[in-house]
């Protein structure tokens, strides 16, 4: 994953690094004047996990892209329910510890998905159409290796899936606010090493305005990530 960052000691500049994602978020820098510090990337976990397999399928890991591509779809479904639960105004506490009583269980996490939207907002969700649920059951289940084509069409599934819902909670005050304080779950806060708190431009609109950013495909987001590994990156 590639991030823009800024080094404060010395009034070191802006510069590019790239980091291997990881469960925590967390990762020691060294900027290019040799200054070490920590960094906490607030990144949700579904973001994270796609923008991991756009970068796989960059690179033609069609089964890594794939597999990314589902656990971002039910990691995203994990975030919707916390998102309405908690703007119900559930504590977060029992939130979790009821959660863990889905979390080794997509079915049950698909049914509890399915009920709470129906009871938000009065229809069924749009779910991953059935040709692709039989893909993902090849591939996940049976050992099918996917196409670049596969994945493709996998991705731009998911991305179809999140993309109206993240815009139906936005726009709907109910849950606009949680929605945009729920960036602040993914940080580490109380951890005092850690000297910055950086939240990346992300493909989805959890904070920021809707962009040109969510007019894109897979196909969009693959090129864009071919282009920047032909750059020669230099400080900015």
């Amino acid at each position: 994953m590639r991030y823009h960052i800024t080094c404060f000691e010395d009034n070191c500049q802006h510069f590019a690094i790239d980091v291997s994602p990881n469960n925590e978020g967390m990762y020691e820098i060294t900027c290019p004047n040799g200054h070490v510090f920590k960094l906490d990337i607030l990144s949700h976990h579904f973001q994270t996990l796609f923008e991991n397999a756009i970068h796989a399928l960059s690179d033609k890991y069609f089964i890594e892209a794939f597999s990314s591509f589902t656990a971002c779809y039910e990691r995203f479904i994990e975030y919707f329910l916390r998102i309405v639960i908690i703007s119900r105004g559930i504590n977060i506490t029992e939130f979790d510890k009821t959660w863990k009583l889905l979390s080794s269980q997509s079915e049950r996490q698909l049914g509890a998905f399915i009920l709470t939207y129906l009871k938000e907002f009065s229809e069924q969700p749009k779910l991953l159409s059935d040709n692709l649920v039989k893909l993902r059951n090849k591939v996940i289940h049976k050992g099918y290796f996917p196409t670049e084509d596969d994945c493709i069409k996998y991705g731009n599934g998911v991305l179809n899936f999140i993309r109206p819902i993240i815009e139906l909670l936005k726009c709907n005050k109910a849950f606009e606010d949680e929605l945009i304080r729920s960036v602040n779950y993914t940080g580490n806060f109380e951890n005092k090493e850690i000297k910055q708190h950086y939240f990346p431009y992300g493909v989805f609109a959890i904070n920021r305005a809707f962009d040109k950013t969510e007019e894109k495909s897979i196909t969009d987001f693959i090129q864009d990530q071919i282009e920047i590994k032909n750059r020669t990156w230099q400080r900015l």
